[in-house]
């Protein structure tokens, strides 16, 4: 649906070695919503074990009125090992949805001492391809905590956003709710009319 990762990355990275890093993503318009399918991240770590990779937790989150990340959502799937350096997929539980024009947050962090080295880029530019409506933040967020809960205290906005791709699809299955009438679907009903007088045809 969107996607960074053909962006021109950093050589410096975001740490999840006692970090927290959350990058947000707006969805487009579709009126039921979209599916979503996986979120990929690109990932500069290469000395993974299966410790290690038991140690990442990739979670989908909202957001708060505020824009900062509010609660989790749901547990990504973190692929079996090995894991190599790259991009990495995390898949989403069967039928989690996402609503129209609506915020989420990528949230990434490991349990322990394990740096994933999150890789970033500096371009505010999304690649081509991406579906209509749908964008990623200018930067990311992080916070110095090993697992980030609904209280956390997210850090300001980055410079540097991390380079991710949301995969998915619009939503068949999410019907959105019925809308009150507006003047543009409203019927109007008025009294039959009878004719006063016929002269050369009716008027």
């Amino acid at each position: 649906m969107i996607s960074n990762t053909g962006q021109t990355t950093t050589t410096a990275y975001y740490s999840t070695r006692d970090w927290s890093v959350a990058q947000a993503f707006t969805t487009g318009a579709s009126s039921g919503g979209y599916t979503l399918g996986s979120i990929d991240v690109v990932v500069n770590a290469t000395q993974h074990t299966q410790a290690t990779r038991d140690s990442i937790r990739a979670e989908l989150w909202d957001a708060t009125t505020g824009g900062v990340p509010g609660s989790k959502v749901a547990d990504l799937a973190v692929p079996a090992h090995p894991i190599s350096a790259g991009t990495v997929s995390f898949a989403a539980p069967a039928n989690t949805t996402l609503s129209a024009r609506t915020t989420y947050y990528a949230v990434f962090y490991t349990i322990g001492q394990f740096n994933m080295s999150l890789s970033p880029t500096n371009s505010d530019s999304e690649d081509s391809g991406g579906a209509t409506g749908w964008s990623i933040a200018d930067g990311a967020r992080n916070v110095m905590v090993d697992v980030p809960t609904s209280t956390t205290t997210w850090g300001n906005q980055h410079a540097s956003s991390i380079s991710i791709a949301v995969n998915g699809e619009p939503s068949t299955t999410n019907p959105p709710p019925p809308q009150p009438p507006t003047p543009e679907n409203t019927e109007y009903w008025s009294t039959t009319l009878s004719v006063k007088t016929v002269d050369y045809g009716f008027g």
